[in-house]
């Protein structure tokens, strides 16, 4: 075990800085790494304002007869958290072999007729792997039927990094403010994390069954530019009991995001004249919002639909 210091800023903290200069070489003997250590810090997470992600940088020759597939792999506890497939075909070389990799983004897939490859790309490590404490990167190579690995070399620019870039295109946070003026406030704020603006953005609030919102429910932008944020303030009173619960959905031309707030201190509704107008009472708030997040979703394919026909397929590393 190498001794580390925590990842505790953003940037790359390579297999070099880790204690491995040299070339991890994997091949069909041996499949599987030693394990790597690294260190995070104390309240280590994913989000909301840091993340953690490995890089995976490797030259792969692939070898074999006849059609197969197979993985390198990157494993950081209870799962992978990187991986490349290959796949080649049923004729020998030069037929074209194809490759991919997927990450947080999608799928960006590769073809070629040479069997010698490069590779570099970034994905989020798994959320049940980012804990206080050591840590342990393992590479690892998989191969079935006709493929096989003769060489993967794993280059020493691999390694562990912290980022401020959400893996989301979109982040939602609630916050609840003390009642005030016969009624409590439960703030919206929407991000734009994406590199470019986000459009058709909008804002839905439901209340719990034992409360209302008074006033709009939902509030639209035509867009939000990159890195920038929009806001709804929602009041909300009771219809009996103390405390409610709030769900808010966001929708845009890149998806649809949820967030809810519980046991928010409430107070008394007023007279039925005084919100006769806010018919939130009649919605059921388990099957509304599963309409609204599956009917804003339906909306926000539909719009990616018509705006990349025609379109070259969208590249996927990020989430960078």
């Amino acid at each position: 075990m190498v001794a580390t210091q925590p990842i505790d800023h953003d940037g790359l903290r390579s297999l070099a800085q880790l204690g491995h200069p040299a070339l991890i070489v994997l091949s069909t003997r041996t499949r599987r790494s030693r394990a790597i250590v690294f260190r995070l810090p104390r309240h280590a997470a994913q989000g909301p304002s840091h993340w953690y992600r490995v890089r995976l940088h490797f030259r792969a020759d692939v070898s074999g007869s006849g059609q197969g597939f197979g993985y390198v792999n990157v494993i950081t506890g209870h799962g992978v958290t990187a991986s490349t497939e290959f796949v080649t075909p049923r004729r020998k070389p030069p037929a074209r072999m194809s490759w991919n990799t997927v990450n947080t983004a999608g799928e960006r897939k590769y073809t070629a007729t040479r069997r010698v490859v490069d590779v570099d790309f970034r994905n989020y490590i798994v959320e049940s792997d980012v804990s206080s404490g050591i840590h342990r990167l393992v590479f690892q190579l998989q191969q079935y039927r006709g493929l096989r690995f003769r060489r993967v070399a794993i280059r020493a620019d691999s390694g562990v990094e912290r980022t401020s870039v959400s893996p989301y295109p979109m982040t939602l946070r609630l916050t609840a403010s003390p009642p005030a003026g016969g009624a409590s406030s439960v703030v919206a704020v929407l991000a734009n994390t994406t590199t470019k603006p986000i459009t058709g953005v909008k804002l839905l609030a439901m209340a719990s069954k034992n409360a209302m919102i008074v006033g709009p429910r939902d509030v639209r932008w035509p867009s939000v530019p990159s890195g920038g944020r929009v806001h709804k303030a929602f009041s909300i009173v009771a219809r009996y009991g103390a405390r409610g619960s709030v769900d808010v959905v966001g929708a845009s031309s890149k998806g649809v995001v949820h967030a809810r707030l519980k046991d928010i201190p409430v107070v008394q509704a007023p007279a039925p004249s005084e919100t006769r107008g806010d018919r939130s009472s009649s919605w059921a708030p388990v099957g509304v919002l599963a309409g609204c997040v599956a009917g804003l979703g339906a909306i926000a394919r539909r719009r990616k639909l018509r705006g990349s026909r025609g379109a070259p397929a969208r590249e996927l590393d990020t989430r960078s």
